[in-house]
């Protein structure tokens, strides 16, 4: 039986995820962070927006205490925190009229926030603030209206993968919520969730012990995709297959490792970019010395022109990975090139050439 609190979380955090996308895009932009506790104020750059205390992470005692448990605080900038306090005893959620609550993956700054902002009704987003010995978590109001208006699909996509990758959730009711609060329509149909709006995508759901998880999601209009779970292993070789043959014409490892990118030549306009992130392994054997070298003939692929390099898409195997929980394990084949790949997730999008470089 799920919890009251996976519930609730479940039903705040896609639309919650989405405000804070908005507000660092649209406010934040990396501008310099000042805050005026006295006042009760937070800037960014030039602008100033009035703030008011949920709480603070303890790191030492690893616990999180409210702002109405801490005697530092003035009144007013603890009168939310208050109410929240009250609305947690009416719907008997201990951990909102509790002082002092210990840190878990369920319960911490983050996802009380997120409740928080969802609880109080109002157009608001929460900022963390990190120090040596405590994180301080605020609510900010008074942020552009913009902020709070349409999502586009990229702002969807991102805040879907953002909650799911952080919490543990009801999927279904993630999106679902998300959308209704966001007063955008959609229609349910077997375990297919489609949006049209200006979202326009597919979100696809397959049971995983005993629950339904998103496998993927697809923006309708161009077609990209990103898969999530691994009961989606088939489909994906079948997409990459589409692939066969065709000239490859870059391969980037960037972040430590962290993700790889696959270039694939699809016709004079468009790449296919293939994506693996979250790799926790990755190993590769190239040709530089069959025949000894001879092969090569001493010239390095930076020095190559697109016409010698003579890499293809031959082959690539996806599967789940027994070890790595949660991992795919993928093969690929570039002819002159072999790869093997554990990740956490795969993507595909289709770019213009103008958009990535010439080679």
């Amino acid at each position: 039986m799920q919890s009251k609190w996976y519930q609730e979380l479940s039903k705040a955090s896609g639309i919650v995820m989405a405000h804070q996308l908005q507000m660092i895009e649209r406010v934040i932009q990396n501008k310099k962070c000042k805050i005026d506790i006295n006042k009760g104020t937070i800037s960014f750059g030039l602008k100033k927006y009035k703030i008011q205390v949920l709480g603070k992470e303890l790191k030492e005692s690893n616990t999180w205490l409210w702002s109405w448990a801490n005697d530092i605080f003035s009144e007013k900038l603890i009168k939310v925190a208050k109410e929240i306090k009250a609305k947690g005893k009416e719907l008997g959620m201990e951990q909102f009229f509790t002082d002092k609550i210990d840190i878990t993956e369920e319960f911490n700054g983050e996802t009380i926030s997120i409740l928080s902002c969802e609880m109080i009704k109002e157009n608001v987003c929460y900022y963390s603030i990190k120090g040596k010995k405590e994180t301080l978590y605020l609510l900010i109001y008074d942020l552009p209206e913009e902020i709070y208006e349409k999502i586009s699909y990229k702002i969807f996509l991102e805040s879907i993968l953002s909650a799911i990758k952080s919490f543990e959730l009801d999927h279904k009711l993630l999106v679902k919520s998300m959308l209704e609060k966001s007063r955008i329509m959609y229609k349910w149909d077997e375990n297919m969730l489609t949006v049209d709006s200006n979202i326009n995508a597919r979100i696809n759901y397959e049971e995983i012990d005993g629950e339904l998880k998103i496998s993927s999601i697809e923006n309708s209009i161009t077609g990209d995709w990103i898969v999530l779970e691994n009961t989606y292993v088939n489909k994906m070789t079948k997409h990459f297959t589409k692939f066969i043959d065709l000239d490859v014409v870059d391969l980037q490892i960037k972040y430590f490792g962290d993700e790889i990118s696959i270039v694939v030549e699809c016709d004079d306009m468009t790449y296919q970019v293939i994506k693996f992130e979250f790799c926790q392994r990755v190993e590769y054997e190239t040709d530089a010395n069959w025949e000894e070298g001879a092969w090569r003939n001493g010239i390095l692929v930076k020095d190559m022109k697109k016409s010698q390099l003579g890499y293809s898409f031959q082959n690539i195997s996806v599967r789940t990975s027994k070890q790595y929980k949660g991992m795919y394990i993928i093969d690929v084949n570039l002819g002159i090139f072999e790869m093997r790949v554990v990740c956490k997730t795969i993507s595909s999008e289709a770019i213009k050439k103008t958009e990535y470089g010439n080679f």
